[in-house]
């Protein structure tokens, strides 16, 4: 099995942990982390790679184009729609930006 996911970086400390939650996407935080939560259902993490690099340089370009098509996309999605989207453009952004979100691939074996 290959998977990706968007988890609250290690090490932070409690403030920075729910803003990590608070900027995240629904479900950021997890009750263990992932290679734990894997090894205890029975899985075996044959290779983990960190892809926050990637992920931040695609929020910040969502965002960006987001920003440079707001008048097409206020036709589309209303003002409303358009604002939430840029709230969590922006949220994401910063997260991954400072550091406090990140995004792995896990691939996995059935034990």
């Amino acid at each position: 099995m290959a998977f990706g996911v968007v988890s609250v970086a290690p090490d932070l400390s409690e403030d920075e942990k729910r803003r990590a939650v608070e900027l995240g996407p629904e479900f950021v935080e997890a009750e263990a982390p992932y290679e734990v939560l894997l090894e205890g259902s029975g899985w075996q993490i044959v290779d983990r790679i960190d892809v926050t690099e990637g992920y931040r340089r695609s929020a910040h370009e969502m965002l960006v184009e987001t920003e440079a098509r707001s008048r097409e996309l206020t036709g589309l999605l209303g003002a409303a729609g358009l604002e939430e989207l840029l709230v969590r453009r922006r949220a994401t952004s910063a997260g991954v930006g400072e550091g406090l979100i990140r995004r792995d691939l896990f691939v996995a074996n059935a034990v």
